[in-house]
């Protein structure tokens, strides 16, 4: 079903968009009738076929796998040559993008690869990365030049670049002061049945507080200790800037990294600490050599995930005045809700 529904995404919906310039609406235009984007367009309109008939047959599910890549690919390579060849009389302001019914097909055949890996007990992540290879030297041969997105990205690299960096230091640094924050504590709360409360009390209360109202409570104090510390507006503290953005984006790390701390030091069962205990260990000697190597699992799933996804989270830099995936985000929204 997921098969059949990417093939026919495109024939219902239109493979590309072609629009006069960035300021118009785009439409769907017909796939040009070249050797090459009809190729492209019917290898793709197989290994639909295909991934369907290995769903409905007792075949092999890397057989579902590869097609699934294959299709991936040859979606987008019809698309850019397409692209080109719908651009190529309509001036060097047109743009040409994918439909929507190009982006859901894509999606729809993520899927279906993702489900035969699942069947054949591989990752997940294995036909995606392979579909994505084959993107990546796609666009390496120039294919998708003519396409909207890599056109912004060849004019925009540079401020590209430069947001990716910006976000990356801002989502490493409130990491970093995050887990200054929460690891000693969570270690002490550990035997301090009190701390661990008002630890996670005060978490909590954080996360009930909207982003937006927590970076005007972050204005006024860290301005007023830019004036009177001149030597951290050197370095760009303030209240308008990164660090509000890292301790805000912190802020809101705690908790999870604090409850995900404690659940990892408390996973050994009781006995086992009792047993360490017999045996003359210290308290630190079993945090060190039961509590820590049996929780590891317990913190990397309860901390990794949350990690990545506050990591993610864009806005902050945006709303405090830097260069970041926020702002470049925001602009690419409003551009969008312009045409």
């Amino acid at each position: 079903m997921l098969a059949f529904g990417a093939g026919v995404a495109p024939l219902a919906l239109g493979w590309i968009a072609v629009a006069p310039n960035r300021l118009l609406s785009a439409r769907a235009v017909a796939l040009p009738a070249d050797p090459g984007v009809m190729a492209a367009a019917g290898a793709f309109l197989i290994s639909c076929a295909l991934v369907a008939f290995a769903a409905l047959r007792p075949l092999r599910p890397s057989i579902a796998e590869g097609a699934a890549a294959v299709g991936i690919g040859a979606l987008v390579l019809a698309a850019g040559l397409g692209a080109g060849h719908a651009t190529a009389d309509a001036g060097a302001l047109a743009r040409a993008s994918p439909t929507a019914g190009a982006w859901g097909a894509v999606l729809l055949l993520c899927l279906a690869a993702t489900m035969a890996a699942g069947r054949s007990g591989a990752s997940p992540a294995r036909p995606l990365l392979v579909a994505l290879a084959g993107v990546v030297v796609i666009g390496a041969g120039g294919w998708l030049s003519a396409l909207s997105l890599a056109r912004e990205a060849q004019g925009r690299a540079g401020e590209v670049a430069a947001a990716v960096v910006t976000h990356l230091a801002i989502s490493g640094g409130a990491l970093a002061l995050a887990l200054l924050v929460a690891l000693p504590l969570s270690l002490r709360a550990l035997w301090r049945p009190r701390l661990e409360g008002s630890l996670l009390g005060a978490a909590t209360a954080v996360q009930v507080v909207p982003s937006l109202a927590l970076f005007g409570l972050l204005i006024a104090p860290l301005a007023a200790l830019a004036n009177a510390v001149p030597a951290l507006r050197a370095i760009g503290f303030g209240g308008i800037g990164p660090a509000p953005a890292v301790i805000g984006i912190a802020a809101y790390l705690v908790l999870p990294l604090a409850r995900g701390t404690l659940s990892g030091l408390r996973a050994a069962p009781a006995p086992l600490l009792d047993a360490a205990r017999g045996q003359g260990l210290s308290e630190r000697q079993v945090l060190l050599r039961v509590r820590m190597p049996l929780g590891a699992p317990v913190l990397r799933a309860r901390c990794g995930w949350r990690r990545c996804r506050r990591s993610g989270w864009r806005r902050w830099p945006r709303w405090s005045g830097r260069a970041g995936s926020g702002r470049s985000s925001s602009r690419g929204s409003g551009n969008w809700r312009g045409t």
